[in-house]
């Protein structure tokens, strides 16, 4: 007996197998039928669908006109702005005086990139003796490893070199990328006058758009000896006879007059000049170009908002009030499909699948037109911009999120229509219709 048991229950599980296999067949089966009768519905009525198509287009193309207008002419201040690389500069003004510590709390604000002492406000002066014999008056700016300045040209600071800009070149005619050159600086001490010398190699020249001065890059460890020279005080590192330097404040450090700073982004700007005012501390910084450019970018996205919103809610109530209309015209077809096995979740794809497909046209026809648009309005504003750029860009990036959307938004929209034909009975339609 249990083995007859046995048999019997191993074969209602085979058959209680078997039904749920073909169970799960008919089921794939019925949603491949209605995929299929979706779009040859869709391609029966092409005119309808059209036109379905072209009022997604109209309201979701100007969409992706706002969105490149936006995104084209912040990037192109953008760019305008950074070609100024003192753009990013933070210069402070005032009688304060930084000790080294005041400055590494400075240097570790996460918006800085690169901060570098001053040791006097204004600048100190050197003869550049060029290997020819022209000489120039030049001005020392501190510089090290890591300067945004140098590393925007690919030129980096040596401890024994110097970067000339390309202005302090032209008046040492001939002078190139690693010749020596002869650094005088001169001194009144004991109502004598002094001068040493000191020889320094050519590391690079930086062009005018970089620093249209007589400026010299010098590593910060030069600068320094050179203010203690004229201070009185001997450097023995580089052999200059002087007296003994005044001790220093072990925790403090050093003072100096100011630094250099360059902050990472357009944004840290206005963050760095606020938070060095909350501190008192005053700088020249390019806050309020970038204050402007913030300003423009919000103006451009909020209208986007508002127009885009607008449109795509009126679109949404005309796609979803399109498809009610189109499956309440069809309901004793959808009636008929029921009853000839038809299951009620596959008969949803009927409405999901011609939206997906509406909204598939309708992206790719607005990127279409866009592209058009965009043309026109870089045709007509060609005189303003360098090769390159663009007052309407959309990046590749887009255009994933476009036509996933697109097919979310659809689908939302048909998503009342679907739910009446999930709620369809068919034989109180028949009766009704019959």
């Amino acid at each position: 007996k249990p083995r007859q048991e046995d048999t019997a229950l191993a074969g209602a599980a085979e058959a209680s197998g078997e039904r749920q296999s073909a169970s799960s067949t008919n089921r794939k089966n019925a949603g491949l039928t209605a995929v299929f009768l979706a779009w040859r519905d869709f391609l029966h009525e092409r005119n309808l669908s059209f036109c379905a198509i072209l009022a997604f287009t109209a309201a979701l193309a100007p969409c992706l006109l706002l969105a490149g207008l936006r995104y084209g002419i912040v990037e192109t201040l953008s760019k305008h702005l950074l070609d100024n690389p003192n753009v990013l500069a933070i210069n402070p003004y005032g009688n304060i005086r930084y000790t080294t510590k005041s400055l590494d709390e400075l240097a570790a604000h996460p918006s800085v990139d690169f901060l570098i002492p001053r040791t006097r406000t204004l600048a100190a002066s050197v003869i550049v003796a060029a290997p020819g014999g022209a000489v120039q008056e030049g001005d020392l700016v501190p510089s090290s490893d890591g300067d945004p300045v140098l590393r925007r040209y690919g030129l980096t600071m040596r401890d024994d070199g110097i970067v000339l800009t390309e202005n302090m070149a032209r008046f040492l005619p001939g002078i190139t990328v690693g010749d020596e050159v002869r650094i005088r600086v001169s001194r009144r001490h004991d109502g004598r006058l002094e001068q040493v010398t000191h020889s320094a190699k050519v590391a690079g020249i930086l062009p005018d758009a970089a620093d249209w001065k007589n400026d010299l890059y010098a590593p910060l460890a030069f600068v320094e000896a050179v203010e203690r020279y004229r201070d009185g005080c001997a450097v023995p590192e580089l052999d200059w006879p002087g007296d003994a330097p005044p001790p220093m404040d072990e925790e403090e450090g050093r003072s100096y007059a100011g630094f250099r700073m360059y902050v990472k982004t357009l944004d840290d700007v206005v963050v760095m000049r606020d938070f060095l005012m909350a501190r008192g501390i005053e700088a020249y910084t390019f806050a309020r170009e970038v204050e402007t450019l913030r300003g423009i970018r919000h103006a451009l996205s909020l209208g986007a908002l508002l127009i885009g919103g607008t449109a795509l809610c009126g679109l949404g109530l005309s796609l979803a009030s399109l498809s009610a209309a189109n499956v309440r015209r069809k309901l004793r077809i959808f009636a008929q499909t029921r009853l000839m096995g038809l299951y009620a979740r596959e008969s949803l794809l009927f409405p999901l699948v011609q939206s997906c497909l509406v909204s598939l046209g309708a992206a790719s026809l607005s990127l279409a037109l866009y592209a058009v648009a965009a043309w026109g309005f870089d045709r007509a504003c060609a005189a303003w911009l360098t090769p390159g750029e663009s007052v309407c860009r959309l990046p590749l990036s887009a255009l994933a999120p476009l036509y996933i959307g697109s097919l979310v938004f659809a689908c939302l929209c048909a998503s009342g229509a679907g739910k009446s034909l999930i709620n369809l009975q068919p034989a109180a339609v028949l009766r009704r219709d019959g």
